[in-house]
């Protein structure tokens, strides 16, 4: 009699538990998913890699590359403005045998005084380098551009 019993009690506990465990199996099989529709690729790299999509764009060889040449400019003056830059230009003008131009820097908004732009720094080099020994010009420095 006390068997009758037992097994009942037994099957409900079994089944009860069964049911509990099968619910929380589900739960962790199927959890949430978002869906981002205007994601092409996630980046799944470190910090320190480099994305393989970035790196065979530096690679890719028909990206047309600019050809830019150098020029180096020899900066013998800047003046607060533009009468001060013209004086010193007529003051010196005598005292080298390049060209002497003005122009308005924005960023700086200084009038500055420049030799036109050499094709090399060894030949700005050697300009300012002369120039140097001339009072009025021993703060003049080269500026590289690009074109």
């Amino acid at each position: 009699m006390m068997k009758r019993k037992i097994v009942p009690l037994v099957l409900l506990v079994f089944f009860a538990a069964s049911c509990t465990s099968t619910q929380q199996s589900v739960e962790t099989q199927n959890p949430e998913v978002y869906v981002f529709d205007n994601v092409e690729k996630i980046d799944t790299t470190s910090n320190n890699e480099i994305p393989t999509q970035v790196s065979n764009i530096a690679e890719n060889n028909s990206i047309p590359k600019k050809i830019t040449s150098q020029k180096f400019i020899v900066q013998v003056g800047a003046f607060s403005t533009k009468e001060r830059a013209e004086r010193f230009v007529s003051e010196n003008k005598s005292k080298v045998e390049y060209e002497m131009n003005i122009s308005h820097n924005s960023i700086t908004n200084l009038f500055v005084v420049k030799f036109p732009p050499f094709d090399s720094r060894e030949s700005a080099e050697k300009v300012r380098n002369e120039i140097w020994r001339i009072s009025s010009f021993n703060d003049a420095f080269i500026i590289t551009t690009e074109e």
